[in-house]
């Protein structure tokens, strides 16, 4: 997305079927291995993470977001679930909660929307209407205004 260039790259030696396993025992028994967690997730790239994603659920009919949500608490726990989300999906549940609720906080959305590339903002609009159901030019044109609606307008066109 945007400027940014990737600081992980594919972990070399990966293993899926290892990695969701030592995620499961790491969750099982009587408190949480969090190491064991950070050691596997945080050394593998975006794609090797939907692999897990989608191997633990294939493996154990439980999804690992629900299995991590239930073991983890705090900010640890949303470093870790924003780790299981495609940069996209990130930016956009971002950009949504930036909007929820009373107030908005423009600048998330500034961030966001300024650094991205026109590719990413048209990725952007697609995934936050799959994500949200909701249509991202309508959610920003209602909760800003003034001159960083008119930015942030010109930069979804």
């Amino acid at each position: 997305m945007g400027n940014c260039q990737p600081t992980l790259f594919p972990y070399e030696d990966f293993d899926v079927m290892a990695d969701i396993k030592a995620i499961r025992k790491a969750c099982k028994g009587f408190g949480t291995d969090e190491q064991a967690i950070i050691d596997i997730l945080a050394n593998r790239s975006a794609d090797q993470r939907q692999e897990i994603k989608q191997a633990y659920f294939d493996k154990y009919d439980d999804e690992l977001v629900e299995v991590l949500k239930s073991e983890l608490a705090g900010n640890f726990e949303n470093a870790i679930l924003a780790m299981l989300d495609l940069p996209v999906v990130y930016a956009v549940k971002e950009l949504r909660k930036a909007m929820k609720g009373a107030g908005t906080d423009e600048n998330v959305l500034v961030e966001i929307l300024c650094t991205a590339t026109n590719a990413d903002v048209a990725l952007f609009k697609e995934c936050y209407f799959q994500v949200h159901e909701r249509d991202l030019e309508a959610d920003i044109e209602g909760d800003t205004s003034g001159d960083v609606r008119n930015l942030l307008m010109a930069l979804l066109q």
